[in-house]
């Protein structure tokens, strides 16, 4: 997964479950969400 190899490695700051989605918060300011959507894992990222 090209797309997330910018937060391999990052400290994690927090994470939190809220309206069935994770936010994964790292020490660069980059979030990641993760939530199922119609039985598929869903990842996105900000910034990308």
């Amino acid at each position: 997964m090209a797309k997330f190899d910018g937060i391999i490695g990052q400290d994690v700051l927090s994470v939190t479950e809220e309206n069935n989605q994770l936010t994964v918060i790292f020490r660069d300011n980059r979030y990641l969400f993760v939530k199922v959507e119609n039985g598929k894992l869903i990842a996105e990222s900000v910034p990308e």
